[in-house]
């Protein structure tokens, strides 16, 4: 988590070159623009708040599903350009499959309680 806050902080403020002007971009409101929410909800810690809170495990693995989403925004943007296209077609497809195992895996935890909770 703190590398991942460290991460953020760092990319957002550091100047990109903008591609239709060819020049560089140091305000900090474009910066944060090309980046998005996800880089600012996922260097929080609110998946630990809930669990500070009293909040459940589960509870607190769906919170952390952003900084997954973030990983995988990173990673897909990074390698995008530095690789082959069919080795970025595989890694981004072995990330997908990743996402749906962990959600498939979620949901065979959970199915022993669903009779309990209807």
């Amino acid at each position: 988590d703190i590398l991942t806050a460290l991460y953020v902080l760092a990319r957002l403020n550091t100047a990109h070159q903008s591609v239709q002007r060819n020049h560089w971009v140091t305000k900090r409101w474009k910066i944060y623009r090309k980046f998005g929410n996800l880089c600012i909800i996922s260097a929080l810690p609110i998946d630990w708040v809930i669990y500070a809170v009293g909040g459940s495990y589960q509870e607190c693995l769906w919170f952390r599903a952003f900084k997954l989403l973030f990983c995988y925004h990173v990673f897909s943007t990074s390698v995008a350009g530095s690789c082959p296209k069919h080795l970025t077609l595989v890694l981004q497809s072995v990330a997908v499959m990743h996402i749906c195992c962990c959600f498939w895996y979620y949901i065979g935890v959970q199915y022993k309680n669903w009779d309990e909770a209807h």
